[in-house]
């Protein structure tokens, strides 16, 4: 049985409760209700404390109370120091919706809301992926606004700093030093990896900018980062050596067996849509929810024993990957960013890898330190 279906299952039973709906009943009331869900479920039981921390604000009409004592259960519990924009701002506005409905005793419309809210919460704390906010949503939605950014203090949101990276870029490649990664954030941000353990960002995280430079120090060489869509990361150093973040348990336990059977791990890279790849021992792959036929040019490369460089993907579906000296896969990107690589191809340059920048555009570096830069699709 799916969630909403108990959550219907729920509403009639609370339709012919003999109980009153005072407030302290609906608090009562709709905390079961999140238990009877999680007696039927997998979804995670850190959601319950959420539910019985919330909900007393958002009874009370206090919005700004209801957001912040959500994302602090999430703190808390999750042991998450950033929380993505995009689910905060979910969040901020199905709660605003709980505010407004409480006081007109719309129950199947609060339950379905609750239920929502339930389900977007563990997708994003366990499954990393983010809410849908093209869907239609109630038009029964509060006046107030929340101010999220009072709420995730650690975080940086900024649009890309095309000039910025590209300055960058320019000082590295006029000391000829190696690039060895680019990613992009969804929500803004960027690190640039070159030489042995050298880094600049902008506009990540705190707790990442502090891993790095923790594996800076240490004078570690740092190989690769690789963000998920709700703000997560996999750092990879030395041969095998791997911190990560807020990611899948899946990745984790790849990561770990491969670090505990002495296999050199290449590079990690993440779909939009909950998938991943990663990359060992040259060209060896473990992947989830990526395209079948891109699983089917792995295993080509693989059988002709060729290095795979690089797997990219963009935030619609497309993908790239580079191996061998110069050789392309791709699927679904910009004629841009196909024309360039065709261009390099031709001019058998070395191609290192392709990075896909967050709203459009690409990065591809080739002969280990020159670049091509465009900041649109």
């Amino acid at each position: 049985m799916k969630i909403k279906q108990y959550f219907f299952l729920f509403f009639f039973l609370l339709q012919f409760s003999i109980q009153s709906f005072s407030q302290n009943d609906n608090i009562a009331l709709y905390t079961a209700g999140a238990k009877f869900l999680l007696a039927k479920t997998t979804i995670d039981p850190t959601i319950i404390e959420i539910v019985e921390r919330t909900l007393p604000s958002a009874l009370n009409k206090d919005a700004n109370g209801a957001i912040t004592a959500f994302a602090n259960v999430i703190y808390e519990k999750k042991k998450i120091k950033e929380l993505n924009p995009e689910f905060l701002k979910y969040s901020t506005n199905k709660i605003n919706q709980l505010v407004v409905l409480f006081p007109k005793k719309d129950y199947l419309e609060i339950t379905m809301s609750i239920s929502d809210l339930i389900l977007v919460t563990d997708n994003y704390l366990n499954k990393n992926i983010l809410p849908d906010n093209t869907t239609p949503s109630t038009n029964k939605t509060a006046k107030s606004i929340v101010d999220t950014s009072k709420i995730n203090k650690s975080v940086d949101v900024i649009q890309i700093d095309h000039q910025s990276i590209i300055e960058q870029l320019k000082q590295i490649n006029s000391q000829n030093k190696t690039i060895r990664c680019i990613a992009f954030t969804s929500f803004g941000g960027y690190v640039i990896l070159y030489g042995k353990n050298g880094y600049f960002a902008k506009g990540i995280p705190k707790n990442t900018s502090a891993k790095l430079k923790e594996l800076n120090e240490a004078k570690q060489e740092i190989k690769q980062i690789a963000f998920t869509p709700t703000g997560g990361y996999v750092i990879l150093y030395g041969k095998n050596g791997w911190t990560s973040n807020s990611v899948n348990q899946e990745v984790n336990d790849k990561l770990t067996d491969l670090n505990k059977g002495g296999h050199t791990i290449e590079s990690v890279s993440f779909t939009a849509t909950d998938g991943f790849a990663i990359v060992f021992d040259k060209n060896f792959h473990f992947c989830t929810n990526i395209p079948v036929e891109l699983v089917e040019k792995l295993d080509e490369i693989k059988n002709k024993n060729m290095e795979v460089k690089n797997i990219s993907f963009e935030d619609d579906g497309g993908y790239v990957v580079n191996y061998g000296k110069n050789g392309v896969i791709s699927d679904k990107i910009s004629k841009k960013t196909l024309d360039k690589l065709s261009e390099l191809n031709k001019n058998s340059k070395t191609i290192d890898f392709v990075s896909f920048i967050t709203g459009g555009g690409h990065v591809i570096v080739y002969n280990n330190y020159g670049y091509s830069y465009n900041g649109t699709k």
